[in-house]
């Protein structure tokens, strides 16, 4: 049986076998000492349910804290999206609100989900700073993340809208204190991103969906990170775009960070050893100890830009189905231009040198489908002249690569089961 803590981040589990696959950043201990398995709130739920942790069936436990049983949010999108589907212990709900209209969200869903977490007794509680998992926000806002990516949507939450607190109350009560419908800027002429507001049907989420229940937590965390700054990039597109830039960079840049550490099973010396092999071979000539040092401090920050563009590379996505007569980008070469927009991020974040202006502009002319690139050889305007070879895409072209990758980095990591997280055969 799980236990889990108070701040419902963490779920224990006896500690398993030698040989047995482990989930958590620590994995020693002894059958008396349960190990911690980390990871995203809207993750943790659900191996709760997995490890046979029953839905809560009281407000109140151990503490003087009162749980709600269950709890709705509403998430708000300008795209129509309709549809029902559950998945583990939660359920999206339509509201039939509608929207279709840029820049007009609505609360077009309800995410419902009931409470697998239990009470941990305050003397467990760790004293010492833990970020393992972490995402940013709550279960509504991951859920939000989560579904914006598997969607291609704009997707927010405004928080909890019900909860309900007694078994036999299944209607709960209206619960707003906390609720704030999300602010989505409407574009000033054209939108940034053509096409966000096509209607969509939450079941094309559910296989991906389901997948998320099954995958570890590390990897749980890194998607829900990498679903946030993706979905905080459509939500500010039209009303910040060098915003939206640096957060698909950086949607880039978790998935990278934990698709190249898996391939060396989380080691931060085989990390420094790849990436870093002059000063591996130096640091061991000092002392063998200062190799283990070094190489978890840098772990996250071992050749970046390499790790992302070997990354997106790999799980790119295929040009878009319907395509401009011209102005196209090269889906076959798209190493330049992921080069050059990781020099423009750097510049903009280290430099203070913003992204582009053309490149924060919406497709130029109304053609449909729009271009991918800028058509012009060049563009001079604010005190600044960007040559067309500077300008490799427009926004929507690169979300539709980033997005395109993170689903596919999605379908392709792997999916253990409870058996395995639990250390059960």
């Amino acid at each position: 049986m799980a236990r889990l803590a108070a701040r419902r981040t963490e779920v224990q589990i006896p500690s398993v076998s030698d040989g047995a696959p482990r989930d958590a950043a620590s994995t020693t201990g002894t059958d008396e000492s349960p190990q911690p398995y980390l990871g995203p709130h809207l993750w943790l739920n659900w191996q709760g349910m997995l490890v046979g942790q029953p839905a809560r069936s009281s407000s109140k436990d151990e503490s003087i804290v009162i749980h709600p049983l269950w709890e709705e949010h509403a998430l708000y999108s300008d795209a129509d999206v309709t549809g029902e589907v559950e998945f583990g212990p939660y359920a999206l709900l339509m509201t039939l609100a509608g929207s279709g209209r840029v820049g007009r969200a609505s609360p077009t869903l309800v995410f419902r989900h009931r409470d697998h977490l239990i009470e941990e007794p305050p003397g467990q509680m760790r004293d010492a700073l833990d970020l393992g998992g972490w995402t940013g926000g709550g279960i509504g806002d991951q859920a939000a993340a989560v579904l914006s990516l598997a969607l291609a949507r704009r997707v927010r939450s405004g928080g909890v809208v019900r909860q309900g607190f007694e078994p036999g109350d299944p209607l709960g009560r209206p619960f707003a204190p906390t609720h704030s419908a999300p602010i989505l800027a409407e574009p000033v002429r054209t939108p940034m991103l053509p096409g966000i507001v096509r209607a969509a049907m939450v079941q094309e989420a559910a296989p991906r969906l389901e997948r998320y229940g099954r995958l570890t937590g590390p990897d749980a965390t890194a998607l829900t990170r990498a679903a946030g700054q993706y979905a905080d990039a459509l939500w500010w597109a039209d009303g910040d775009p060098r915003v939206s830039w640096i957060k698909l960079v950086g949607a880039l840049e978790v998935a990278a960070n934990r698709w190249d550490r898996a391939r060396d099973g989380d080691d931060p010396v085989q990390l420094l050893k790849r990436h870093r092999g002059p000063l591996y071979g130096k640091l061991k000539k000092i002392d063998v100890r200062a190799v283990d040092v070094v190489a978890e401090s840098l772990a996250g920050m071992l050749n970046v830009e390499r790790k992302l563009l070997a990354f997106t590379l790999r799980y790119a996505p295929p040009a878009p189905d319907r395509r401009p007569d011209g102005a196209r980008v090269d889906f076959d070469d798209l190493g330049p231009a992921l080069r050059q927009i990781y020099e423009w991020r750097s510049r903009d974040l280290h430099d203070g040198i913003p992204f582009p202006a053309p490149l924060c502009e919406p497709p130029v002319g109304r053609k449909d489908p729009p271009y991918e690139r800028f058509p012009a050889l060049g563009v001079s305007g604010g005190g600044g002249y960007w040559p067309a070879d500077v300008l490799p895409m427009y926004l929507h072209t690169f979300a539709h690569i980033v997005g395109g990758a993170l689903r596919n980095w999605w379908d392709d990591l792997p999916t253990p089961g409870p058996s395995e997280i639990d250390g059960r055969s």
